[in-house]
């Protein structure tokens, strides 16, 4: 057994030495800041940052404050005093820094990964209280210029998994083994009780729990000494898929450091289960006689230990990619002079170098690359792309043949799973942004953008600098794109183009200099505030919507030109650009969009003609709806082609405005239609199986025949704003609402024009004669009642409970100028109801489906079975009898029945009033027709008798 009381001074001593240079390689104003660290968690101070109440959880175990520790806090607050004191009982057991600090890749752009380890007695509303506090301390600390993430957790939970979810910071489920590996070899103690592991020999790492056993039972360890985090074992086959796709993740904002741990795992996969782990090696030398810090530097152990393997397997140019990694890592410039506290930073990292057998050159190369451009970067990245996705595939290759289960819970892998396809995913219109970790700045001063034709295809090219028009052919274009817009987007995007850039420009179409101007400038001003960097984890929990959508409309392309005669625009008081002057002209030709998701992709799509309008709307309300107001960035659209742009433009703008105000966060989006003319064609917009879809519809009069159909659910109708002013389907459907029936009437020369809009927001229109208002609307009143109480007899629903809550009446007035008016009827159908003879029919089916009616006047029957085909001629005669004046006025249905002819239950369901309103204008023109017949033939015999 080893001398436990030796190898915890050995272990002490290192973790001091490893302070002392985490603390030299702050810059002065924060070199406070460890210092004051494990004195915020020991107290509660309404003065010190993160202070959330009195009784937040505080004290750390075999803490005391030291003297610079409370004159860093009186520096910070002079008020500031401290009582030494003993707690009764210490919530904190040990706060650790984890990562790159008191290594080589500790930089002033480094973070502090800060892990607090506190009492696993501690209630929710504690925790939470802790919780609190430590994102307090952040947010201190980023006042101060230091980027710090505390992750707060107990040890009974993180030795059995318990992590949390996945986040930017966290890693979740993804890992476990792995991250205590890290852990173990980079782990920094800042204050309370050490971890256990430390006492556990390296031979002795995989029986790691009968070994603390027989510690503690031979009183080796004290109470409340140390904290036990769990032994690493051998890793579970399975925790590589989870570990390198989360490497991948973080590999997209920074590769150098991922590649260099997701090639870690990967020697570890190699040799599985025989590997040796760092941390093993890293306890290794503690153990032995002799060690210096460098040896266990856990970066510089890290390199090494991958570029054996590299070396082993010949694959020297992976190895090559591994130490440019390494020498980004650690943000060191050799070719330059270093601070006093840096020297043994550029000592250790001139010594690796000059094992690799790197020259001046290569290292002045590496140490000019904030000033690498696009091809350089470009190069850079799909190496980098190509090591990181190489590395996934072989570990989630190992991670399959070895294990059957992936440790990675569902919800981490779904949102690990996104990011990725939304970073490397390649598709069409998917504008590629390079990373701006590989060089910060691509800006060009000058860009000369130009327009060739290859085999019948059109190409965009941008240069760098001042190209001739001469030497455009033998110029190497930076990017070649299909469309303008996709090229500018890809430049902007990326950085190249900025403010100052000079614009040079070579186009065989009408595209002049200063629209590509007004096209850059508008980039500039519409996407000024988006940042093209991943978001955060949180984000990919939600599915890929647009936030930010801008449409170039007509681009090179002057739809003034087919107006024209003689050079000459038509001019015309219709200013709608989808239905523009007297000719109803569509002006909207083309659209070019550029959209950027909350998943942060870039996306660029065309589209042509009215077809192409029409699916970029769909498209955009599949996107948009119910995502809410809050999270959808304005749509604008922009055009500078001709002297029409200006109302071009607005036209546009508007029309996705009302769009996205109809459809955004609203529960019913998707039952909503949605009508536009273009080109003085109708289109109706709606909803099936959750993806809109739009329909053509040539004429007016085919509008309402649409309009007529059966909905499944009530659905809204909502008319363009531009829609004739003169049309009347707006005016109707301007008091629709779910559960309502509106029944508007225009009387002229004798007629009622009849539109009825149902409960569903299906249209019925009817042609009747018109005596008087109190005939019509009793009747209909009459039989829409008796309506309501059969849908609710059929759907098994009370009276009141019906799904139509009410009917109104509206007389319809028309101008001069032809615009409608509706005007609400006061109605009280109680006064009518003994005046009007009832009648009702019955919609029957034989044995083998076919339909046909039985008819009832009060209590008289007449049925196909009885009068045959002269059954409406008899009924029609009937009621005709009942007339003391033979008055001519036609006959109404009063009440239907259709539940006997329903073969299926499920219809019962679907049912709406429109359909009651087609039988009952079937039944009433035979009725009416055998009026007609009867009232005739006793006109001609009353001619007869005269003569």
């Amino acid at each position: 057994m080893y001398d436990i009381q030796h190898v915890k001074r050995r272990f002490f001593a290192l973790n001091l030495d490893r302070l002392r240079r985490t603390q030299q390689g702050l810059r002065l104003r924060h070199r406070d800041f460890l210092k004051l660290l494990p004195l915020f968690f020991h107290v509660n101070h309404p003065i010190l940052p993160g202070y959330v109440s009195g009784a937040t959880p505080k004290g750390i175990s075999n803490y005391n404050p030291t003297k610079s520790s409370l004159l860093a806090a009186r520096r910070l607050a002079k008020s500031f005093s401290y009582k030494r004191r003993a707690y009764p009982k210490y919530d904190i057991f040990s706060i650790f820094l984890t990562g790159s600090t008191g290594s080589i890749a500790y930089s002033a752009k480094s973070d502090f990964d800060i892990w607090v380890c506190h009492d696993p007695r501690l209630d929710t509303q504690q925790r939470s209280e802790l919780q609190e506090k430590a994102r307090g301390i952040e947010h201190w600390a980023l006042q101060q210029g230091l980027e710090i993430h505390i992750f707060i957790f107990d040890e009974y939970e993180f030795k059995n998994r318990q992590h949390g979810e996945v986040d930017n910071d966290s890693s979740g489920s993804a890992q476990h083994h792995l991250l205590l590996e890290e852990f173990y070899r980079s782990g920094l103690l800042v204050a309370g009780r050490y971890p256990i592991w430390w006492l556990v020999p390296p031979e002795h790492e995989l029986d790691y729990d009968d070994t603390i056993e027989e510690l503690t039972h031979k009183r080796f360890i004290r109470n409340n000494e140390s904290v036990d985090l769990g032994g690493i074992g051998v890793i579970p086959a399975g925790e590589f898929f989870g570990a390198s796709l989360w490497q991948l993740s973080k590999g997209i904002e920074s590769p150098y450091k991922s590649i260099l741990k997701i090639q870690l795992m990967e020697t570890y996969a190699d040799s599985y289960p025989d590997y040796r782990l760092l941390s093993t090696q890293y306890k290794d030398f503690v153990y032995g006689d002799e060690y210096n810090i460098n040896q266990v530097d856990p970066y510089i152990m890290m390199c090494k230990h991958i570029d054996n393997y590299l070396e082993q397997r010949h694959e020297h140019d992976r190895q090559e990619l591994m130490r440019r990694c390494m020498y980004f890592k650690t943000n060191l410039r050799l070719s330059r002079k270093v601070s006093h506290d840096d020297a043994w930073r550029y000592e250790a990292m001139k010594e690796l170098t000059d094992n690799w057998g790197w020259d001046n050159a290569t290292i002045q190369t590496l140490d000019t690359r904030d000033s690498w451009k696009v091809e350089r970067v470009m190069e850079e990245k799909n190496l980098l792309v190509n090591e990181l996705t190489q590395s996934y595939r072989v570990l989630s290759a190992f991670a399959k043949q070895h294990s059957n289960q992936n440790l990675i819970n569902e919800a981490d892998m779904t949102k690990l799973g996104r990011k990725l396809y939304a970073y490397f995913e390649r598709k069409q219109g998917k504008i590629e942004v390079l990373n701006p970790d590989i060089s910060p700045n691509l800006h060009e001063d000058m860009l000369t953008f130009s327009q060739t034709t290859s085999t019948g295809q059109e190409i965009w090219s941008v240069h760098r600098g001042s190209v001739a028009s001469s030497e455009i052919a033998q110029s190497k274009p930076l990017k070649q794109t299909s469309t303008l817009i996709e090229l500018i987007a890809w430049a902007y995007f990326n950085t190249l183009i900025g403010r100052g850039t000079r614009i040079r420009l070579y186009s065989s179409e009408r595209l002049k200099l200063r629209e590509l101007k007004e096209i850059i400038l508008t980039f500039s001003q519409d996407f000024h505030r988006i940042d093209a960097r991943p978001v955060g984890l949180e984000e990919y929990e939600k599915t890929s919507f647009p936030v930010h959508c801008t449409l170039f409309v007509n681009i090179a392309v002057d739809p003034m030109y087919k107006l024209s005669v003689n050079g000459q625009h038509l001019i015309s008081n219709r200013s709608d650009a989808f239905n523009y002057s007297g000719l109803s002209e569509n002006l909207v030709m083309t659209f070019d969009q550029v959209a950027v998701s909350n998943w942060k992709e870039i996306i660029y799509k065309r589209y042509e003609g009215v077809t192409g309008i029409m699916q970029c709307i769909t498209e955009y309300i599949q996107a948009c709806v119910g995502r809410g107001a809050e999270n959808i960035h304005p749509l604008k659209a922009y055009s500078f082609s001709s002297t029409l742009s200006a109302t071009i433009s607005k036209r546009v703008t508007e029309l996705f405005d009302n769009i996205s105000e109809y459809y955004l966060d609203n529960k019913e989006a998707f039952h909503k239609r949605y009508i536009i003319q273009v080109d003085n064609v109708y289109y109706v917009i709606q909803m099936s199986q959750q993806a809109p879809y739009y329909q053509r519809v040539p004429s007016y009069d085919d509008l309402i025949d649409l309009l007529a159909y059966p909905q499944q659910e009530y659905s809204e109708v909502k008319f363009d704003s531009y829609i004739n002013s003169d049309s009347l389907l707006p005016v109707l459907y301007s008091n629709q609402n779910e559960g309502r029936i509106n029944v508007y009437y225009f009387c002229e020369n004798k007629q009622a024009r009849v539109y009825i809009i149902d409960e569903k927001g299906s249209l019925f229109t009817q042609t009747m004669e018109f005596f008087n208002h109190e005939t019509l609307m009793v009747q209909l009143d009459r039989f829409l009642s008796s309506v309501i109480k059969r849908i609710c007899i059929m759907q098994n629903n009370p009276l009141l409970a019906s799904p139509i809550s009410e009917i109104s009446f509206f007389r319809l007035y028309s101008s001069k100028q032809g615009a409608f008016r509706a005007e609400k009827q006061s109605f009280r159908p109680f006064d009518h109801q003994s005046h009007y003879t009832q009648i009702e029919a019955v919609l029957e089916a034989d044995k083998e489906g076919k339909t046909y009616y039985r008819l009832y006047c009060d209590d008289m029957e007449f049925s196909v079975i009885q009068y045959g085909r002269d059954m409406y001629l008899r009924m029609a005669e009937y009621i005709l009898s009942r007339r003391s004046d033979f008055n001519p006025y036609p006959i109404y249905i009063t009440d239907l029945d259709i539940s006997g002819a329903l073969q299926d239950n499920n219809y019962c369901e679907k049912l709406q009033t429109v359909h009651f309103l087609d039988h009952k204008q079937h039944i009433e023109n035979l009725l009416n027709e055998a009026l007609t017949t009867l009232l005739s033939g006793y006109q001609q015999q009353l001619q007869y008798r005269l003569e």
